[in-house]
């Protein structure tokens, strides 16, 4: 069970009403904004866990649980008005707040809305934590399976190598000067390189952590050769007769590289 002594909570709300949280939640990390600007500059730079923003503050506060929600929408934050503000209770019903507490501030309320948010936010985390897990051990059997196409298309190109410098060897064993078939040699070495560079910096990609990439603009040809080298070999010692014909224009798409690569396989 994830559970928290401590959370990062950003409060939005004039002084009277900040006073009030903090001799309820004084052992917590408060972060007390008095503009959205600084409220923004919080989010930015701390990793806040829990919220509590006042309706009646200022202008700001909606666009404030805004800002929350698209930076994180299983943040959890409570909303505080006066209790005869209906429209301000209808606002925060239909805004994204997942608790409402009325102003003044009542010690048992304060207590009770943390005991909520609290709670919604370790809830959260549990549930975030086992999709991670499911993620990682499914990458790690798709890893595993690509293992042996994986070794097919390295040890070909290995073998390439070995047969070019056995060629430029014994070119030298035998004092043969030939300019131009060691040259050739070289170049078809540097090419097979290029290869075998091309097949470690996929694997490197695909095993790299899909949850902190950002969506980039990508020609889906461009995936889909990079991938298909994790699954040809195996496709077809199963008889499957596979042929990609790439689209005459380019394909620009706005994805996560590692985790289309990771559907595709």
């Amino acid at each position: 069970m994830i559970s928290i002594s401590n959370y990062k909570i950003l409060i939005f709300a004039a002084e009277p009403t900040q006073q009030s949280l903090s001799s309820v939640l004084g052992d917590q990390t408060l972060y007390f904004c008095q503009s959205l600007e600084q409220a923004q500059t919080a989010l930015a730079e701390t990793e806040i866990q829990l919220g509590f923003l006042d309706l009646d503050f200022n202008n700001d506060t909606l666009k404030l649980i805004e800002a929350i929600k698209s930076k994180n929408q299983n943040l959890p934050v409570a909303a505080m008005s006066k209790m005869n503000n209906i429209e301000n209770i209808k606002k925060a019903m239909n805004s994204g707040f997942n608790d409402f507490l009325t102003t003044p501030l009542e010690e048992n309320e304060i207590e009770r809305s943390f005991s909520l948010l609290s709670k919604l936010y370790d809830n959260t985390q549990i549930v975030l934590q086992a999709q991670l897990d499911r993620f990682q051990e499914a990458k790690l059997n798709d890893l595993e399976m690509m293992a042996t196409g994986i070794a097919h298309e390295i040890n070909n190109p290995l073998a390439i190598i070995l047969g070019h410098a056995m060629r430029i060897k014994r070119l030298a064993n035998e004092r043969v000067i030939d300019v131009g078939g060691v040259v050739s040699h070289v170049k078809d070495i540097e090419s097979t390189l290029v290869r075998i560079n091309k097949i470690v910096t996929g694997l490197r990609a695909f095993n790299s952590d899909s949850l902190k990439e950002n969506f980039i603009e990508t020609n889906i040809s461009e995936i889909i050769k990079n991938t298909e080298m994790f699954y040809l070999e195996q496709i077809q010692q199963k008889g499957i007769k596979y042929t990609y014909f790439p689209p005459k224009q380019d394909i620009l798409i706005k994805c996560l590289n590692v985790q289309l690569s990771q559907a595709l396989l």
